[in-house]
Parts: structure tokens; sequence; C-alpha cells
């Protein structure tokens, strides 16, 4: 077996010859290629993907590399997985020998932000880490069966069904239908549990936001925002966002919307590729003129992701009633997706009229070198924030 070791200015070229050739696997896409040369904290000697080919030189698995820094001190490269994946048809061992070398050419300068179990076992016998998880709720509150089902991968007799209602327009009819049932009861939530916004305190804590007014504001972040990023991020955190990382992630999607011509990339990709909308929001809540909290949320067709939040912690309820109270009333997103635990749990302790809520772990790995146990880690971090 062969390995590749693809540097920052062999990616795109790589990508484009991979993409063109219409029997192969595709390892990475032209689009998410041109994005991740971009990448403001990757040099031109760094590895971005390392590709295993089998002996006829078909692509059998590969691993995808993120270069970034470590609380924005430029000294300390550091690395993420973009993807891991060995082919069905790929010989035993190949994602283990992927992993394997991509711990030996970063030295174990690797921070593993989403991982499942099975793989947080293999992480923590390869190398010197902290291995943890955070729970996390996924919380549907609107039906959106015309929209999830516009991308998915899977084939045979059942997709094909649902591709037919998805193209008829019924599964639409479907979602508008149920919703009228269900916007009702988001509506009463909204007017019985968060309106006024400051009067709800879950768990009966004192805070000094119980009896100012609010206001929400939606903007792009200034240099007031980034110093509030920078006075409410904990010393145990992993990441510390500026400037050059959000303009990179509003620059560069890594998700396009889908073309006829390139339909087939669902078949050949494995990973996420296509949305019909991909956007950031910045969204500030302000107490009188002082504010008390701050999110970056992703939006992908309805689905909501919380990549950071950071706030004052006597105000950490007020804030998050805000919070949901903005995606909530917006009837485009219809899923929430949050793994910052202390959100979480206030999530939970809600009587949110949800269709269904699933509680997750995610897993995370660092090395020991640079934390102990005890490291913050975001839902932005690592490359979760670009799909």
């Amino acid at each position: 077996m062969e390995f590749v070791y693809l540097r920052l200015h062999e990616l795109e070229k790589f990508a484009e010859e991979n993409f063109s050739d219409k029997k192969s696997t595709i390892a990475i896409t032209p689009w998410r290629a041109a994005s991740q040369v971009k990448n403001p904290f990757a040099r031109e000697d760094d590895v971005l993907m390392i590709v295993a080919k089998d002996k006829t030189g078909k692509i059998v698995g590969y691993i995808g590399i993120l270069p970034f820094i470590l609380r924005g001190n430029t000294e300390i490269p550091i690395y993420y997985t973009t993807c891991w994946r060995a082919e069905p048809c790929a010989e035993k061992g190949t994602g283990n020998q992927l992993l394997k070398r991509f711990l030996q050419y970063t030295n174990n300068n690797v921070l593993f932000s989403d991982q499942e179990e099975r793989t947080a076992g293999i992480i923590a016998r390869a190398g010197d880490f902290h291995v943890g998880y955070r729970n996390g709720v996924l919380l549907r509150f609107r039906y959106a069966l015309h929209t999830r089902t516009r991308y998915l991968k899977k084939n045979g007799v059942k997709m094909l069904l649902i591709h037919i209602l998805h193209i008829s327009g019924i599964l639409k009819i479907f979602d508008f239908v149920l919703n009228l049932f269900y916007d009702r009861n988001i509506k009463k939530y909204l007017n019985d549990e968060i309106q006024p916004v400051s009067n709800l305190n879950v768990n009966n804590s004192v805070s000094t936001c119980s009896s100012k007014t609010l206001s929400i504001i939606h903007a792009e972040p200034d240099e007031d925002t980034y110093q509030f990023i920078l006075e409410h991020t904990p010393a145990n955190a992993v990441t510390l966002v500026n400037a050059r990382l959000v303009d990179w992630w509003k620059n560069s999607n890594w998700l396009i919307q889908q073309r006829p011509e390139i339909r087939d990339v669902n078949e050949r990709y494995y990973f996420s590729s296509f949305a019909n909308d991909f956007h950031y929001d910045w969204i500030s809540v302000f107490e009188d003129e002082s504010r008390i909290g701050l999110a970056c949320l992703s939006f992908r067709d309805g689905i909501v992701k919380t990549l950071y939040l950071w706030y004052k912690e006597d105000c950490s309820e007020t804030f998050f009633n805000a919070l949901i109270r903005e995606i909530l009333q917006d009837k485009n997103n219809h899923t929430l997706i949050s793994f910052h635990e202390k959100f979480v749990e206030f999530l939970l302790k809600m009587n949110i009229p949800a269709i269904s809520r699933l509680e997750k772990k995610r897993y995370t790995a660092i090395p020991k070198k640079y934390f102990k146990f005890d490291y913050l880690m975001q839902d932005g971090d690592g490359d979760y924030g670009r799909t």
C-alpha cells in the first residue's frame, strides 16, 4: 500500500484530478480544497491530507489535516482532523495506519473535537492524550422532511420512494400541515415561558440581570465584539476566536448548492458537500447598554448549531433564554444541535415543545503536554463549524 502526503500547494490540483476521475472515490471536493489552502493558520509546507492507495493506484483511504494554533499562540502549531476514512475495499488496518502516520507527522500535536466512542478508544491507545466527552442534545422542534431529504446519500427502493415524494412536493405539504400544530405550541411556549425574557430563572439563582431591559442585535463582529470574546474566553479554552478565523469561515465555504453536473458527488464522497443555505450569524444580547452574552451560530438548511457561546456567568440563564427565543421564533429553523454543556443543561430543564429530543455525547481528545484534563472545547473547534 502507498501513502501519499499532500502539501498545501498540491491539494487543489489533486482534488481537481480526483474529482475528474468518475470511477474514483472522492477524498476531498475541489471547493473544500480551495477553502483549506486559504486557511490563515496553514503554512506552505504543511501536509493537508494523507491518502492511502492500493497496488493499482486506487484510493482506499484518507485522513485530512487542519493546521491551527493553540489559543492564538503562533509558537505552538496544532492540528485537527478534517476527515478520516478507510473504504470498505481497503486492507484491514488501513484506518489505523492513516491515524498512525497522521500522529507521526504532527508529533502528536493533535486535537480531536468530534469523535465517536469507538474512535475515541483508538485515539486513547494511540498516543498520550486526555480523552473526554461533552454531553449534548439534538432538539427537533419543527417538521422539515422536505428539507432533510434533499441531500440524502443512501440508495435503494426506500430512498427512491423518498426522492419521489420529495420532488412531487408531498413532503413539503406534509411539513406545512404538521407545523401548523407545532408552530402554535411554539408560539404559546414563547409567550408563556420566555416573555419577558428577564422574568424566568429556572434554578432560582440570584441574577443581576433580572430586572433590566434586554435587547438583541444581529451583527458581524467588530472590535468591541472581539474584546468581549477575549474577556469571556475561559483560561482552559482550547481556542481564542479572532478575526482571521472568522474571515476565513465567512469567505470560503466547504458546502455549496448542488448542481446537476456535480450530483454524483453524493455517491463518491462520504462527507458533507452540499447545502441549499449555509451561513453564520452573530447574536449579541445587551442588558441596557451592556453586552451580557454573545453567540456565534451556524445555520444549514434550518439546522442550528451553537458554535461558540460567551457570556457573563451571573447572566447566563437570561442570555440562554434570549438565545433560544431567537432560534425558535424563526420558522426557517427546525433543529437545534448543541454540545455547550451549560446551555444543554438549561435546554433539558425547559419544557420546549419538541417533536423529538435526543441526548448525545461528543468525544474529544487533547495532548496531555498542553492541557490538564479540564480543558474546554466548544462546538466550533476543529472543522465542525464548517459543516
